[in-house]
């Protein structure tokens, strides 16, 4: 089972519904995190996120909500975050962040990394 934190399903959501050149409905962009949420083990957002996640983002430079969803996969040890928000393949404290629209993204190692 895929795991994906609680913060980029409202991301999905968001974007999905303003930011793309022909929005989803909102029913259906909620229809399409239902079923991200049945399919996959989702991750909460804890005081221990929010602290480690305030750290991230003091240490690294990371935009505190980039900072957050890298604090979850890091205290939850999630190998690498799907995202096009950081740099491809940066690696920190165990969690590397993966750009699935950079041309050198290969999917089949995800398999590799679960």
């Amino acid at each position: 089972m895929r795991t994906v934190a609680a913060g980029p399903l409202t991301e999905f959501f968001s974007v999905t519904t303003q930011r793309l050149p022909e929005p989803l409905e909102q029913a259906v962009a909620m229809a399409q995190v239902e079923r991200l949420i049945r399919s996959c083990r989702v991750l909460d957002l804890t005081p221990a996120v929010v602290l480690e996640g305030c750290r991230g983002s003091t240490e690294y430079a990371l935009p505190i909500w980039d900072a957050l969803i890298w604090a979850v996969g890091k205290l939850n040890q999630v190998g690498y975050i799907l995202t096009e928000d950081a740099e491809h393949e940066r690696f920190l404290e165990g969690v590397r962040f993966l750009n699935p629209f950079h041309p050198a993204f290969d999917p089949a190692g995800l398999e590799r990394s679960a």
